[in-house]
């Protein structure tokens, strides 16, 4: 199975030079370069390691530098993020590439991009994926955003996605993540903090929320350190 998902990679990788080979060398290079090409060919096919692979990858040029003016790199993770979400592809009636663990990861590696094309492709995610582990990692990332231009469709986007979860699953881990998010916009923007995030929390401190013991002192903590602001 493995043999035969590397003679894919390889077939994809080897279609997308065909393509090219007609073309200058100055108009290949503007696409993008062979690592970037391996890396589309990685993300594309259907076995996770690949995929993973392909988001190691990405992390190390993020570290570089190299990754933040690199169209083609957030294109990859974009479609990571979204693939069998957003764009669903089915095979004998089951969802192929569903995998939660590698959207989690390409959100998360978005989210240290940090641009507006990242921030509207998280905003995707939190409106719809349906794992809350997913939906807990794009919180993180889009208010990790420092520059985030459009702090009020954050702020909606984050009160949404947590919304949704509270009505559907009462995830704790969600809860405590978006608890956390509010408390860092709060030190960020005290003055611009949307009132639909407060009362979330509200909600969430309530003793028939549904969210545990923890997760509800930890909102009612935040509620305190409101009030003495």
């Amino acid at each position: 199975m493995r043999t035969r998902t590397t003679s894919m990679v390889l077939g994809i990788l080897l279609c997308q030079l065909l393509a090219a080979q007609e073309q200058t060398i100055e108009e290949l290079y503007l696409q993008g370069d062979i690592k970037t090409m391996m890396m589309k060919a990685e993300a594309e096919s259907s076995d996770r390691n690949f995929k993973m692979s392909a988001l190691e990858k990405i992390e190390k040029m993020i570290a570089d530098g190299s990754a933040s003016d690199n169209t083609q790199i957030v294109d990859i993770l974009s479609n990571l993020a979204s693939e069998s979400v957003s764009s669903i592809a089915r095979e004998q009636g089951y969802i192929l590439n569903d995998y939660p663990e590698v959207r989690r990861e390409a959100v998360r590696l978005l989210g240290l991009i940090g641009s507006n094309r990242t921030t509207y492709e998280l905003g995707r995610v939190l409106l719809n994926d349906p794992e809350p582990m997913v939906t807990s990692e794009a919180i993180l990332a889009i208010t990790s955003i420092d520059d985030n231009e459009d702090r009020v469709l954050r702020d909606q986007l984050i009160y949404r996605a947590m919304r949704r979860q509270t009505v559907l699953t009462r995830d704790n881990r969600l809860a405590s993540i978006f608890i956390s998010s509010v408390e860092a916009i709060v030190q960020r923007d005290l003055d611009k903090i949307n009132p639909l995030l407060l009362a979330e929390v509200v909600r969430i401190a309530e003793a028939g929320s549904g969210y545990n013991h923890a997760v509800r002192k930890q909102a009612s903590g935040l509620l305190r350190d409101f009030q003495n602001l």
